[in-house]
């Protein structure tokens, strides 16, 4: 499973684009520009910017799966206080 997660975002992207057009009734194979990395440029990031906001959501899932808090990279340790979750440095 961990190989397929370098294209997680990909697929995911794709796979809610797809969804997305099918519901609003659009056609599916014309172009368009309603990918997340799409929209993100339009917004005016640039592709380094965007790509490492994908590289980064990727790593926070990629700790996630593993059991590890993504904040102990950072000097943050996860403290349980019931159902949440508090980082304490």
């Amino acid at each position: 499973m961990g190989f397929v997660l370098p294209f997680a975002n990909f697929i995911l992207d794709t796979t809610f684009t797809l969804f997305r057009r099918l519901i609003r009734r659009e056609k599916w194979y014309q172009a368009h520009r309603s990918h997340v990395y799409q929209r993100m440029t339009d917004l005016g990031m640039t592709h380094g910017k965007v790509t490492s906001i994908e590289l980064l959501v990727g790593v926070v899932f990629l700790c996630r799966r593993r059991g590890l808090h993504p904040g102990r990279f950072w000097g943050f340790k996860p403290v349980s206080c019931g159902q949440s979750r508090i980082p304490i440095g």
